[in-house]
């Protein structure tokens, strides 16, 4: 770390960063950073590469630190990940983090971060903050297939319960599992992945077009369940077009191998892969499908069942009704909301699909479910709640 001037800010905010493509896949945890610059506040932000462990050319490789301010970055450095070894990579990050940290100064300095090990450095240098929130989006008793990380992670994960001040969550299985490692209630707020609420064209969903969005097309999304869905819906409704949103660069061969069976099945003009989307290129796919899909396989399904994905919300924002497999904790309020469906298997899916696309009257009615779920978790009025608890 070559320059050791003190750093001015009124908030230091820490992340593992997923890259997709050579581009920044966004989450909850940036809309809060956004509110919080629109506020006026200069951001420290550190991002440690989720992918760095990855080969690929697309892959990002290095801990990149910028200053956030009025919504533009500015970066302040780079550093190349230091092993492709985990636990020597986690080690070099927190050193890193706490040598950061302090050189901070500001008044009332806030401290963000996301997962337990960036929130190791928060707590190291406690003294230089004023409060500090955690933002918990995921929990897994098993993240790791090692006995004593998952340990080690449960020990970190306390930690953070009992220093933070302010805790959001993203689904109410994460608050109900993190009461039960600490009394840590008080502090806890239900801060989902929601959009920030706003008035959608509902006119151009003419077509029976469906929609799966993710940050890469890998088997995390259950592709091969989704292409097989899509097959059978074809022999009912010919012109069905499914876009599938997400990188293309993570797992090129499972890509490949999704296009072979395209070929072979006569979909390739029915799925469409768009790469990955900013969020303004996204939106023009979104007004103009009709339903949702939100899929998971087994192996991601233990711990998003504890997770609280954006996808169903926001297609609920577009009036796109959801099908869910009922992987994550954000499915079962899917249902409840009456703004989608949760499906056992292909047939089901079908089923409800089709009814969907053939009964307009049922659709009108679930569409206008999500448009009130949406405005009911609209995402400002979450931030304008977590900004009060933190000033």
């Amino acid at each position: 770390m070559k320059n050791m001037q003190k750093i001015n800010c009124d908030m230091v905010a820490i992340v593992h960063r997923f890259f997709s493509e050579g581009k920044r896949k966004r989450g909850g945890f940036d809309k809060i950073l956004d509110y919080f610059s629109a506020q006026g506040k200069t951001i420290l932000l550190i991002e440690h590469p989720l992918t760095a462990l990855k080969e690929g050319k697309n892959n990002c490789h290095h801990t990149i630190v910028s200053l956030m301010k009025n919504g533009e970055l500015k970066e302040l450095e780079t550093r190349e990940a230091k092993s492709r070894i985990n636990v020597l990579n986690w080690v070099y990050e927190v050193i890193f983090n706490v040598k950061y940290l302090r050189r901070v100064v500001g008044d009332k300095v806030l401290f963000a971060a996301v997962d337990p090990l960036n929130g190791l450095a928060g707590i190291i240098c406690r003294h230089n903050f004023a409060k500090m929130y955690y933002h918990c989006i995921d929990y897994s008793t098993r993240r790791f297939d090692n006995y004593f990380l998952n340990k080690f992670y449960r020990f970190l994960l306390w930690l953070n319960l009992k220093n933070f001040d302010v805790i959001g969550v993203v689904s109410l299985r994460i608050k109900e599992e993190l009461e039960k490692i600490t009394d840590c209630s008080s502090k806890i707020i239900y801060l989902p992945n929601s959009p920030i609420f706003k008035t959608v064209d509902l006119t151009k969903k003419n077509n029976p077009v469906l929609i799966c969005t993710g940050g890469a097309i890998i088997p995390k999304y259950n592709y091969d369940f989704i292409v097989d869905l899509i097959a059978d819906l074809k022999l009912a409704f010919p012109s069905i077009k499914l876009y599938a949103i997400g990188g293309l660069d993570e797992q090129p061969d499972y890509v490949q191998k999704l296009h072979n069976r395209l070929e072979k099945l006569s979909l390739k003009d029915n799925i469409i892969f768009t790469g990955f989307l900013l969020p303004d290129q996204l939106e023009n796919f979104l007004v103009e499908s009709k339903i949702g899909l939100s899929f998971y396989d087994k192996n991601a399904a233990y711990y998003m069942y504890f997770g609280g994905p954006l996808k169903t919300r926001e297609y609920a924002l577009y009036g796109i009704p959801s099908i869910t497999d009922g992987s994550s904790a954000t499915d079962e309020e899917t249902v409840s909301e009456g703004a989608g469906f949760i499906v056992k298997n292909l047939a089901e899916a079908k089923e409800k699909i089709a009814l969907l696309l053939n009964n307009d009257h049922i659709y009108k009615n679930y569409q206008k479910n999500c448009i009130a779920w949406a405005q009911k978790n609209d995402k400002l009025k979450l931030l304008n709640s977590l900004y009060t608890k933190l000033s």
